[in-house]
């Protein structure tokens, strides 16, 4: 996986990130043991920017990311 620098922040976030709005049950039902596994799937690979909102599902998305 390839980083890039957050501005100034001293972080470092993934050029790939993870839309989780799908986490919030926006297109449909998701269960949260197949979001749980996404997720990890997506961390064991090296992804770590997550793209929530409280919007997603009211909170559900941040929730489970």
């Amino acid at each position: 996986m390839r980083y890039r620098d957050l501005g100034t922040t001293g972080l470092s976030v993934s050029v790939l990130g993870f839309g989780a709005s799908t986490l919030g049950n926006v297109f449909g039902k998701v269960g949260a043991s197949s979001g749980e596994r996404a997720v990890r799937h997506s961390v064991d690979r090296g992804i770590n920017l997550f793209d929530v909102s409280p919007y997603y599902g009211i909170t559900q998305a941040e929730q489970r990311a």
